[in-house]
């Protein structure tokens, strides 16, 4: 079947080019030396399969000699069988395409089938468990694929080229097996019910482990579900009856934090050494002896209002963030600007407190910073 085709290509040594080579669009398919295949063996007396055998197998015009990784069992004449090849060089078969295997010596045809995955990812373990599952049908094999990789789910393009079907015949295996569309994911509404929980248990856990801390930041819990960041965004805004956003993280919305009463009596101890100190930041380890109870509690503080957090362990009462903010209203009520020198006049500061407060007051709009000097911010009369 098919037309013979002379193609001009240009730019490519000849000695690159050898028998099986395959012309496509680049990233189309991907060079393996490892492919899932379905095979029948032949019904001819004393041929079969067994785990680790050597065969040739002939896929298109090339022709490879690979390993059968039967794990352990036996494909005897008649018997069909998924089988793993590990392939002594790079080929560039397609899903589904068909392939015939020949015994080394003498060389006879003692099996044919096709392709169930052209460059499969599984981990040996997961290979091992459910290489006998995966589905010769490729419409229940696709069901099968977005299960797989629910974490990670992929566009109607991309399944189209991992199938070398068109966009028209996934779109219908989507039909068939319920599968929805969202963002160009493609994805199930398991795979979402999955995902949801998956969040839930993450956010859970960090509640039950850091119970002073609000929220864990968006990066750390992307890093922990190890989710695509398209399909992150995506099922976090299907989730707003669960899960709040706070701060550029997240946080169980039904998370509460509840002191024992010692802690209460550590935490009203923070709070006065704060309340005292005024515009001289302090950091976890300078407010109480044990950092770890510091910093907790700190946080804690923090969600109830009271500890306001100028760097990342630098620390001032809230009590202190108003006068601080009425002082810079009061300054720029009479001026257009604001220097590092005026504020340390304005609030009596050292410059080692002065730029992390500046630093503060940018990110949180109070100023904006313009070359060496602060003007007036957004966020100032709010």
């Amino acid at each position: 079947m098919g037309d013979r085709a002379a193609v001009n290509i240009s730019n490519i040594e000849n000695s690159l080019l050898k028998r099986g080579s395959v012309l496509v669009d680049k990233d189309h398919i991907r060079p393996t030396s490892k492919i899932i295949t379905y095979i029948k063996m032949m019904n001819i007396k004393n041929w079969k399969i067994v785990d680790k055998q050597l065969v040739h197998i002939h896929i298109g015009t090339s022709r490879v000699i690979a390993k059968a990784i039967t794990f352990g069992k036996e494909v005897l004449p008649g018997k069909s069988a998924n089988v793993l090849f590990d392939l002594d060089q790079q080929i560039t078969p397609m899903c589904d395409q068909r392939l015939i295997i020949r015994s080394i010596s003498p060389m006879v045809t003692i099996a044919g089938g096709k392709i169930l995955d052209n460059n499969p990812k599984y981990r040996k373990k997961e290979l091992k468990k459910n290489i006998k599952k995966i589905e010769v049908d490729s419409s229940r094999r696709f069901a099968q694929a977005l299960d797989r990789i629910w974490r990670k789910p992929l566009s109607v393009v991309s399944w189209s080229k991992i199938f070398n079907v068109s966009h028209g015949q996934i779109q219908k295996w989507m039909k068939d097996h319920g599968a929805m569309e969202s963002n160009k994911l493609i994805f199930s509404s398991e795979n979402l019910e999955m995902s949801k929980k998956e969040i839930n248990k993450k956010l859970s856990k960090f509640h039950k482990s850091n119970k002073f801390k609000k929220s864990i930041s968006k990066d750390e819990l992307l890093h922990q579900v190890k989710f695509a960041k398209d399909w992150f965004e995506y099922v976090i805004s299907n989730m707003k009856s669960d899960v709040v956003e706070y701060e550029g993280g997240f946080l169980l919305k039904n998370n509460e934090i509840i002191l024992s009463n010692e802690d209460s009596l550590i935490a009203k101890k923070i709070e006065d050494v704060l309340n005292k100190t005024g515009f001289s930041l302090l950091s976890s380890i300078n407010i109480y002896k044990n950092r770890k109870m510091a910093l907790n509690l700190l946080y804690f503080l923090k969600k109830e209002g009271v500890a306001i957090q100028v760097g990342s362990d630098l620390w001032m009462h809230f009590n202190s963030y108003k006068i601080l903010k009425n002082k810079l209203i009061l300054h720029f009520s009479r001026n257009t600007k604001l220097s590092v020198r005026e504020l340390k006049e304005t609030i009596s500061v050292s410059r080692k407190n002065a730029i992390p407060i500046l630093e503060f007051c940018d990110k949180t709009k109070l100023t904006k910073r313009i070359d060496n000097y602060r003007i007036r911010g957004d966020c100032l009369y709010e």
